[in-house]
């Protein structure tokens, strides 16, 4: 198993989500969980964050909210991940209102396990293009001058102002490096987390957080935050 391929099945029907599990687990992918419910999809999420989660559209007797509503409330929390829907419910209404939730697919039961492969293998790979960073060609060397006094040395991790060394932590480094040979580019937020976090789920604030932390330490605005969109750095 490889930490892109963590499946949640959200299903009310024990036989259909059984066979689901064991598909995938057939394929060499790991199920988190079987749920069939808005709350324990959010609380199995939270424990152990999937990377695409399988989603049944008609959940029991469910008359004011069904498995695409389940999604819309998971994605205001968990944006990046995968959502699959596999239904018997094909009809236009119904494709469009799962289309606003931006599937990588809509599969139709009964389904086929070579589809689910496909379909995540799929996933995985367009989940990971869409995470790259942009990095400045001409960044070759170990020593970076951010200006102002300030340096950062690939080789040891470490920042420096003049002849100060000053401490970062392990996300500090990571988003710092980020920035660096991101030059002149903007690395939108949902990019900084997928890499500084190893692609897991962490909580909004948490990025917030981080670039606060370092900001402080550097002393400058050396990082500049494009509201909603991402940050860059700006070298003095």
């Amino acid at each position: 198993m490889n930490k892109e391929s963590k499946v949640l099945i959200l299903e009310d029907e024990s036989i259909i989500a059984l066979d689901i599990k064991n598909s995938i687990c057939d394929l060499g992918f790991y199920v988190t969980n079987l749920v069939d419910n808005y709350v324990d999809a959010a609380n199995s999420i939270e424990k152990d964050p999937p990377n695409f989660i399988i989603v049944d559209i008609k959940l029991g007797d469910m008359k004011d909210s069904d498995g695409i509503d389940i999604v819309k409330k998971i994605q205001k929390e968990n944006k990046h991940i995968n959502i699959i829907y596999l239904t018997s419910f094909y009809d236009n209404d119904t494709i469009n209102r799962a289309i606003e939730t931006n599937p990588i697919a809509y599969l139709c039961k009964p389904f086929l396990k070579e589809q689910l492969q496909a379909t995540i293998l799929l996933g995985q790979s367009k989940h990971i293009n869409n995470h790259k960073i942009i990095y400045n060609d001409k960044f070759d060397h170990n020593i970076f001058k951010l200006g102002l006094g300030y340096s950062y040395e690939f080789s040891t991790k470490r920042l420096l102002f003049k002849d100060s060394h000053i401490k970062l932590s392990k996300n500090e480094v990571k988003l710092l490096e980020i920035l660096i040979k991101s030059k002149d580019s903007i690395t939108p937020f949902s990019t900084l987390e997928y890499h500084i976090w190893d692609n897991n789920i962490c909580c909004q604030s948490a990025l917030r957080t981080l670039i606060y932390r370092l900001r402080i330490k550097l002393k400058y605005n050396f990082i500049e935050t494009i509201h909603s969109i991402g940050c860059k750095l700006n070298i003095k």
